[in-house]
């Protein structure tokens, strides 16, 4: 019996987050490393010294160059044999302003090459530790992901291999709360009787609406039942007759538009940034956080950490109590826990505490985004965060 199990595995949203947390995971976790490296080296190599501040001047954001408004000082130093050098650094808006053409500036040089040298305490490469300790986060919290989908797909893959076939009943085919491509998901919820006569209940893995509509209520189906464990199950129908060609030709030029559609997306993202970097408030809202670029960024790393935290911390501790790794429930669901007291049961401060700090990270990569990328694009995240709360608060009240 052919059954697509790494179909479904594909589909799975879990699947997606933890390649998403383990790929940007490992990046960090390089090029915290990277930056760890070069900071003991710098701190080896590199000298103090006083520079004279020979001129400052503004590069300013344009519509088709600079993206953002660069502030810059040309300065020049000797070093310990005599030897003159000049150069031009990047400095932040706030520190342009406190410095004077003729005044003096601390930098650092490299003992063995003087030439190579910059400003004191602005833009000093990264010690490494953010991206270490974010790095682990993200890699821990793919890991635990990964842990729980493959605890999931495994079990469905040994009882598709040792399990006992089955007769079950179709007890409804229901939409869940898994989208794909706007696509709402559905899922057969079944039950089928053991040899001792039990009654047992299952669900199978989601699924397009196209594809569940093979079957409705009552429909004899087959599972495959642990013999050892027989409220253990695992859907496992016959596989559908494979579409004529012509309709196997039309799916092919489906999936064409839908490259398309894609392609279309992107360009759309690329024009909307074009306009939204024309737009003056895009170069005010800039300019504003360039002042305290660093202080509001370290803001959005603890604010993304802390999320992160708390949504791994209580990934583990499910784990850890023995509690189911795939769960769902909905707005509805949620209002009726606040209204009902029943918010207070721990598995719904377990719920409860797996959205806060999804909603903590997720706004702590939006911030994070939103301060150091471009004008345009930082008008196009504040507009992303107001849709997503929009349509939060609409769900909520329909619910």
């Amino acid at each position: 019996m052919s059954i697509p199990v790494f179909q479904h595995a594909r589909r799975s949203i879990l699947f997606w987050f933890a390649s998403f947390f383990l790929f940007f995971g490992v990046l960090l976790l390089i090029t915290g490393l990277s930056n760890s490296r070069q900071a003991a080296r710098d701190q080896q190599e590199l000298r103090p010294a006083r520079a004279v501040v020979l001129n400052k001047s503004i590069r300013h954001a344009t519509r088709t160059g600079n993206a953002r408004s660069v502030y810059l000082i040309t300065y020049r130093f000797r070093d310990p044999k005599g030897a003159s050098f000049e150069r031009t650094a990047v400095v932040g808006a706030e520190r342009w302003e406190e410095l004077a053409q003729g005044g003096e500036i601390g930098i650092l040089y490299r003992e063995t090459k003087p030439s190579d040298n910059r400003v004191e305490s602005e833009s000093e490469p990264s010690s490494g530790a953010g991206e270490l300790v974010s790095g682990f986060l993200f890699t821990a919290a793919g890991g635990t992901m990964y842990f729980l989908f493959l605890r999931r797909f495994l079990r469905h893959w040994r009882l598709l291999r040792i399990g006992k076939t089955v007769e079950a009943t179709v007890l409804a085919v229901e939409a869940t709360n898994v989208e794909v491509n706007g696509v709402k998901q559905c899922r057969v919820r079944y039950r089928y009787q053991d040899e001792y006569g039990r009654w047992h209940q299952g669900a199978s893995w989601e699924m397009p609406p196209k594809e569940a509509r093979r079957w409705k209520a009552n429909d004899p189906i087959a599972v495959r039942v642990d013999p050892a464990n027989p409220q253990e199950s695992v859907f496992a129908p016959a596989p559908a007759a494979a579409p004529p060609k012509h309709k196997q030709v039309r799916s092919v030029g489906r999936r064409i538009l839908s490259a398309l559609a894609w392609v279309g997306r992107l360009l759309l993202v690329l024009i909307a940034i074009a306009v939204a970097q024309s737009i003056p408030f895009a170069g005010t809202l800039e300019r504003f956080l360039q002042r305290r670029e660093s202080l509001y960024t370290g803001i959005a790393i603890g604010v993304m950490v802390l999320g992160l935290g708390v949504f791994l911390g209580s990934l583990l501790l499910r784990m850890v109590l023995g509690g189911p790794s795939h769960e769902e429930f909905s707005f509805k669901g949620m209002k009726d826990a606040f209204r009902t007291g029943r918010w207070r049961e721990p598995v719904w401060r377990w719920r409860l505490a797996i959205v806060t700090g999804a909603a903590v990270m997720g706004f702590g990569i939006a911030s994070l985004i939103f301060i150091v990328a471009a004008g345009g694009i930082k008008l196009l995240v504040l507009a992303a965060v107001l849709y997503v709360l929009i349509r939060t608060g609409i769900g909520m009240a329909r619910a």
